[in-house]
């Protein structure tokens, strides 16, 4: 897999950098999973497990809220993730049928509320969003037992899940009751066939992702497949089994499109929110290895950056699950690739965030980036990509932090001191270079072409005797080109902040009106940091210097080095010469 890191490419199955903005190929996704998602190999998966062997001899769905002797921890569907039973997580799509079609609606539940989201409605959406009512039939959290009868229809429609003509229907009802039916995960997991014709379905509208040619139908019906899904992830004795069988590989091709209508975007959130119902619990830490090893991250960050409102909370909230385990806070902190991709997306959301001032996306990004301050290797990287592209606002939080001994203490003083001193200082001294090689010969120029002379700079030499107030008597074009153009070039070449460009401006006004003042003060600061001061340039305006002494405002290095410099004595020298000739 290459992933495309500014203008870099890193070559590798695991996040290495910044996501490419173009979506990956289907082929490379095929070639990279363990088992090819096909529909003959998904019915394979469970064929061999005493469970499955079981029910497939029998024909009947196995209905009972504990799973057959022997099939727990077997067979190919699988994960492990302890789940707070009274927070059920609820991001897929919820189908209903309205008068006009198809509604589809969207509920958060757990995760949204984690994420700040509460019960939100997606505008545009055809019907409400389904929230879990009272407990229903089986439910043993709710403090009831639901009856035979309630279970039947559970059973059927899990039936009814094998024949594809009656599975469209099943599909939507079972979505709806995954809340009120605490066991339908188990009744989904062990009953035999019911996760390859999920999985069925998800790999069908494989061709239609690229190119996409999705339908609202197509896009409902697989919506309501990955809301079982997300049910089987969520539940405490399915979830181990449900990582086992890499199930979320299937999901990732849904989350590499990139189109904005609303089949896609559904399909994404939907896909998100398997992944989210995996991370959302503390003890994740074997979910949090299994992502680490895919390219969720990459994924995720290419959401954050593109997708809708919600997607983007949820895919931020996955990458914020990530970074709250020790494992993915060293993953993506251990190299300055992958920190800078996440750094990178972060503070781009910050801009977009000035502008739509989503709450609860901020409150993610701050977490994130608090997450991040965390890890001791994080905080070199931290004030090297702040500067490149953070700004000194979103850096701070690095550089106040306490550190521990040895080596990282070390490092950490190293990277505040090349942050505030260091790197600031390299570019204050390098705009300076620039402005003197812009006005140098720029100012050169102007003496030897007699048309830009007399244009334009001789209304500066009307000063034979300068004076502070004539420092910036220019004619208006050579005001703009060799002042205002020079400045601003030479804070854009060095990648200065608005704080230091405001500095460096400050400092080369006022250099300018001191060498243009008239007087050599013994302990003027701004006379006293170079040889370019007011006896320096006074000597250019008089009629014996003016082909000499062009540099402007700070150093002299260029006159000295093109053969242009000319000292006090040496004026006076030709001042003698001059007069020995009028005698």
């Amino acid at each position: 897999m290459r992933w495309t890191v500014c203008g870099c490419s890193s070559q590798s199955g695991q996040m290495a950098g910044l996501v490419s903005p173009k979506p990956i190929p289907y082929s490379q996704y095929s070639s990279s999973y363990p088992r090819a998602p096909t529909a003959s190999s998904i019915h394979s998966f469970l064929s061999d497990t005493p469970a499955n062997a079981a029910a497939q001899n029998s024909h009947q769905v196995i209905g009972s809220a504990q799973p057959a002797a022997g099939a727990q921890g077997t067979g190919y569907m699988g994960m492990n993730l302890n789940m707070n039973q009274h927070q059920h997580l609820n991001l897929g799509m919820n189908l209903g049928h309205a008068s006009n079609g198809a509604g589809l609606g969207v509920s958060l539940g757990g995760v949204a509320a984690a994420a700040g989201l509460g019960n939100v409605n997606v505008p545009g959406m055809g019907g409400p969003p389904h929230v879990g009512g009272s407990p229903g039939p089986g439910s043993v959290h709710g403090g009831s037992v639901g009856t035979a009868q309630d279970d039947d229809k559970i059973y059927a429609l899990v039936i009814d899940l094998m024949d594809p003509e009656t599975r469209d229907l099943a599909l939507l009802e079972l979505s709806k009751k995954r809340e009120q039916y605490d066991d339908l995960a188990l009744v989904l997991w062990h009953s035999f066939g019911i996760m390859p014709a999920l999985l069925q379905e998800i790999v069908s509208v494989y061709p239609m992702l690229s190119p996409p040619n999705l339908t609202a139908t197509v896009s409902n019906r697989v919506c309501n497949a990955l809301a079982l899904l997300q049910c089987v992830a969520s539940h405490s004795e399915t979830r181990q089994l449900f990582l086992n069988a890499h199930i979320p590989l299937f999901l990732y091709p849904f989350l590499n499109t990139t189109s904005k209508t609303r089949p896609f975007e559904y399909l994404r959130l939907t896909s998100l929110g398997v992944i989210g119902a995996l991370v959302k619990q503390n003890d994740n830490n074997t979910v949090i290895h299994f992502l680490l090893s895919t390219e969720i991250i990459p994924l995720c960050l290419r959401i954050m950056e593109t997708g809708s409102e919600l997607s983007k909370t949820v895919a931020i909230f996955i990458v914020q699950k990530i970074l709250l385990d020790e494992t993915g806070l060293t993953y993506i902190c251990h190299t300055y690739e992958r920190f800078y991709a996440v750094g990178t997306v972060l503070s781009n959301m910050v801009n977009q965030l000035v502008e739509t001032q989503a709450v609860r996306l901020l409150k993610h990004v701050v977490r994130c980036y608090l997450r991040l301050s965390d890890n001791v290797r994080e905080d070199a990287w931290g004030c090297w990509w702040a500067w490149v592209g953070g700004g000194e606002e979103s850096v701070g939080k690095w550089i106040v932090r306490g550190f521990g001994g040895g080596k990282e203490e070390v490092l950490a003083k190293a990277a505040w001191f090349m942050y505030w001193w260091g790197v600031p200082t390299f570019q204050f001294f390098s705009a300076m270079f620039f402005i003197d090689t812009w006005q140098y010969f720029l100012h050169r120029a102007m003496h030897v072409n007699k048309f830009l002379y007399k244009a334009f700079h001789s209304w500066h030499h009307r000063l034979y005797v300068p004076y502070a107030y004539g420092s910036l008597y220019n004619h208006p074009v050579e005001g703009f080109v060799l002042d205002t153009l020079g400045a601003a070039l030479a804070e854009w070449i060095t990648g200065m902040t608005t704080r230091q460009a405001m500095m460096l401006f400050m400092i080369s006004t006022f250099k300018t009106v001191d060498d243009h003042c008239g007087y050599s003060l013994p302990w003027d600061p701004l006379q006293m940091f170079s040889g370019n001061n007011a006896d320096y340039h006074d000597i250019h305006h008089q009629a014996i210097g003016i082909k000499s002494n062009f540099a402007q405002p700070f150093f002299v290095h260029w006159d000295t080095i093109l053969g242009t410099k000319m000292t006090r004595e040496e004026l006076q020298k030709r001042k003698k010469l001059n007069a020995a000739k009028m005698e």
